[in-house]
């Protein structure tokens, strides 16, 4: 009679569960699609302003939907000032509005309480963003405001773990201002109103407003990143059983 070692049953048993479970992927949020607008660090439906005798510098190209009011100098772009029509542009940055809109909401913060969180979208009330945001981890982050963002003393960010400006977005209903020096990160996209800086802000991101950008001796550099990729379906590989025959009744073993 034949019988089959336990421990071998037991190890058959295991793998078969590796193979049917595999393993999972958690995806916290997906980052926006930014079509043609992806290139501009700074965008204003209705103009960009600096401020007289400063000197920003912007890392990628300016442009607005034909304004007239455009105070940069071309050294201070490093790509190309677009005055023109850009009404292409328009529509993407507002499609890429209505997809943060869409994802589901991992949580809530509070920008006054030195918040650290990791890849997800959280909405954000509206408070005065005067302490340090940490995001900790590789992945997307989107920000999403229920009315108007302020930047005051204090109101900085810090990206850790892997979190990195390409992969960050700001959802702002109205308009968002930066009123003290700090270093912020992230694509930002306001539906009504302006984006404002004050000296000393440096932004790693983007600035697209639907009113006014502007500007006063500030760094803005728009992100280069890789497209972003998920892991791919795990594959189905090969189970080796081997069985232990233990011989008990005087026969010959096979």
């Amino acid at each position: 009679m034949k019988k089959i070692n336990k421990v071998s049953t037991l190890i058959l048993s295991i793998a078969l569960i590796l193979v049917v479970v595999g393993p999972t992927a958690t995806f916290a949020a997906t980052a926006p699609v930014l079509g043609v607008a992806t290139g501009y660090s700074v965008f204003g439906n209705a103009g960009i302003t600096e401020t007289p005798a400063q000197n920003s510098r912007l890392w990628g190209n300016a442009g607005g939907n034909g304004f007239g009011n455009a105070s940069l100098i071309a050294s201070q772009v490093t790509g190309t000032i677009d005055a023109g029509a850009n009404a292409p542009v328009v529509g993407a940055i507002s499609a890429a509005y209505t997809d943060m809109a869409d994802e589901a909401q991992t949580g809530a913060i509070n920008l006054a309480t030195s918040p650290t969180v990791t890849p997800g979208v959280y909405d954000v009330a509206a408070t005065a963003f005067n302490s340090t945001l940490t995001l900790n981890g590789a992945g997307v982050y989107i920000f999403r405001s229920t009315s108007s963002i302020a930047q005051t003393a204090g109101g900085t960010m810090s990206l850790t773990g892997g979190a990195t400006a390409c992969n960050v977005f700001w959802q702002i209903p109205t308009s968002m201002t930066f009123a003290a020096a700090g270093s912020i990160a992230g694509t930002i996209i306001t539906n009504t109103g302006l984006i404002s800086f004050v000296s000393g802000v440096n932004l790693q991101g983007r600035a697209w407003a639907a009113t006014q950008v502007t500007m006063d001796n500030n760094q803005i550099t728009e992100p280069t990143c890789a497209a972003a990729s998920r892991p791919s379906t795990p594959k189905m590989g090969n189970i080796n059983v081997v069985k232990l025959v233990i011989n008990d009744s005087g026969r010959t073993k096979t």
